[in-house]
C-alpha cells in the first residue's frame, strides 16, 4: 500500500508542480494555503510551507480525532511536500526557485502562461488523480480535509459541506493575495 500511495504523491506533485504553483492557481487544501503564503513569503518552498501547515493539522487529528489516520496518512502528508519541493528544485534554475517564473520552467519548454485553463485542467486532473490514489488506500494526504473533519465533529454541518467551506476560504485567501 506504501508504494501505491507514494505513486499518488508523486502524481500530485506533478499537478502542482508543473500545472498549478507557477501560475498562482489556489486550489482548496494545505498546498492551496501554501501556495497563498508563498506569494506573501517567496523565499520558502511550496513543499516546506506545506509541511508546517501539515506537521500541526496531523497533530491537532490525532488529539481531537483520535490516531484514527494512521501511518499511511503520515507517508503521504510528508511524501507529498518533499515531492513538490524536489520537483521544483530540479525543474528551475536556482534564481527561479522564489519566483515560479514559467518562462523558467524546464528551461522554458513548458511555460503555459497564456493556456492557463489547460494548466488549471491538468493540474486539477493530475492532483485530483494522486489524491484519488492515496484515498483508496484509506490515507490523506493531511490537509484541509482534517480541519473539515474538526468542524464536522463540532458543528454537525454535512462533511461535504465542511469541506467546500474550508476549501472555498482558502480559494478566496488566494484570490484577495493573489489575484
Amino acid at each position: 500500500a506504501i508504494p501505491v500511495i507514494l505513486l499518488g504523491c508523486f502524481i500530485a506533485a506533478i499537478g502542482l508542480v508543473y500545472f498549478i504553483n507557477p501560475y498562482g492557481i489556489v486550489p482548496g487544501g494545505a498546498f492551496g494555503i501554501s501556495i497563498v503564503l508563498h506569494a506573501i513569503f517567496p523565499f520558502m518552498k511550496i513543499g516546506t510551507l506545506g509541511l508546517i501547515i501539515q506537521i500541526p493539522l496531523l497533530l491537532v487529528s490525532g488529539l481531537i480525532l483520535g490516531g484514527r489516520l494512521g501511518i499511511r496518512t503520515l507517508v503521504a502528508a510528508i511524501a507529498l511536500p518533499i515531492f513538490v519541493n524536489l520537483l521544483t528544485t530540479w525543474s528551475y534554475p536556482p534564481e527561479a526557485v522564489e519566483s515560479l517564473d514559467p518562462a523558467k520552467l524546464l528551461g522554458g519548454h513548458l511555460d503555459l502562461t497564456h493556456d492557463l485553463i489547460v494548466c488549471s485542467l491538468m493540474g486539477g486532473v493530475l492532483l485530483g488523480i494522486g489524491t484519488g490514489i492515496v484515498i483508496r488506500r484509506q490515507a490523506s494526504s493531511g490537509g484541509s480535509d482534517i480541519i473539515a473533519m474538526i468542524l464536522y465533529k463540532y458543528t454537525r454541518i454535512p462533511f461535504p459541506y465542511c469541506m467546500m467551506l474550508v476549501d472555498g476560504t482558502i480559494v478566496l485567501s488566494g484570490l484577495i493575495v493573489i489575484g
